[in-house]
């Protein structure tokens, strides 16, 4: 491994092992503090995520010089992989938070839990599959804009739905 991936499974790790710890570091004030917790941290590192990647490819479509869409590529894989490591944290906090609140599950909850988990499942094939049908499907279904559009309004309704 090189020194880039090393630290990048660093990163991944120190995510995943102090994300879900700040979330339920407000134990005392009880789960379901914890569990609100968890949501907040699968929105805010999916928005971080999801924004950082779009601002890339729309910066990089802009009519600019040749040398500077070169050096803008340098950073794709590297922010492709931030993308994917935020992305996965914030699922698997989504699904933590969704799984303490599956009593009170209601039509917009599960119809965020079927999108994200789309989104993902289509993520994971097209970053880690080789065929090239199946990488041009899961391109054109991930990439969609109304997928996201779909994705963020679901969570706003989530949130403004949630009962307190």
């Amino acid at each position: 491994m090189s020194k880039t991936q090393h630290l990048y499974l660093l990163l991944a790790i120190i995510l995943m092992l102090t994300s879900p710890t700040a979330a339920l570091a407000e134990e005392d004030e009880g789960e379901e503090d914890a569990a609100k917790g968890l949501g907040w941290i699968a929105v805010w590192t999916g928005t971080i995520a999801t924004t950082s990647l779009m601002l890339y490819k729309r910066v990089r479509s802009l009519p600019i010089s040749d040398s500077t869409v070169r050096e803008l590529s340098i950073f794709y894989k590297p922010l492709l992989s931030f993308h994917i490591l935020l992305n996965t944290t914030g699922f698997t906090a989504g699904l933590a938070h969704g799984y303490i609140f599956s009593r009170s599950m209601e039509p917009i909850t599960l119809s965020l839990v079927i999108v994200m988990l789309f989104l993902t499942v289509s993520g994971i094939l097209l970053r880690y599959t080789s065929a090239r049908n199946l990488k041009i499907f899961n391109k054109l279904i991930h990439g969609q804009l109304i997928m996201t559009i779909l994705a963020i309004s679901l969570v706003v309704l989530h949130i403004l739905t949630a009962e307190e």
